[in-house]
């Protein structure tokens, strides 16, 4: 068996001290990338964009259409929500058929029953009075006014559709078995706070 000179054993060290290297530098070398990949990506997922961003400009106006309880603007109040009710229908993993509430026009539902509740009152009010016409249009610019809560309904009316919350509330079952949107579930809202602080905090 042939012996290995010193050469041939100073050689094969140099070669393992070189290959070594070379794989130690490769090494680095995908460290440092992989580092530099994922350093350009976020932390966390970018989020979604807003389907409905806010960038619509509107003045907010007086509407008299909108500031009595006249039944000759019950359409108009009615047009407000589309024939769906403002209901979207979809599947669930059972491919049954539920039907979801929107939150804008859950709040115009409500604000429509709320002018139909007080259409109701003021209507006995006037049977009362002999027939006088308490429901019609008023002048109620001042805040003391006691008509002057017509305008609020305008002004929440427009203070909903500006809003434009898509919000979307799934039904719930109630106790004989029926199922309901009635909107209460959990939301990430402003907070409220700030604004009382706001409104306190100028008055100091």
């Amino acid at each position: 068996m042939a012996s290995t000179t010193p050469a041939a054993k100073h050689f094969s060290a140099r070669f393992i001290f070189a290959l070594s290297l070379s794989v130690l530098a490769a090494l680095l070398i995908l460290i440092n990338l992989w580092f530099t990949l994922t350093s350009l990506l976020p932390l966390f997922p970018k989020p979604k964009p807003d389907p409905n961003p806010a960038n619509h400009l509107i003045l907010f106006s007086e509407h008299d259409e909108y500031e009595n309880l006249s039944h000759s603007y019950d359409a108009l109040w009615n047009s407000l929500l589309p024939q769906t009710g403002g209901f979207v229908l979809r599947l669930d993993e059972n491919g049954t058929q539920h039907k979801y509430g929107i939150s804008m026009y859950h709040s115009l539902h409500c604000l429509i029953m709320m002018r139909s509740a007080i259409q109701g009152l003021y209507g006995e009010i006037e049977r009362l009075n002999g027939g006088e016409n308490m429901a019609g249009d008023h002048d109620h610019g001042e805040h003391g006014d006691p008509t002057h809560w017509l305008h609020c309904f305008d002004y929440l009316r427009q203070t909903i559709l500006c809003a434009a919350d898509g919000t979307i509330e799934p039904p719930r079952t109630n106790p004989e078995g029926k199922e309901n949107v009635d909107g209460m579930i959990e939301r990430k809202c402003r907070d409220p706070a700030l604004l009382w602080k706001l409104s306190v905090d100028s008055y100091v």
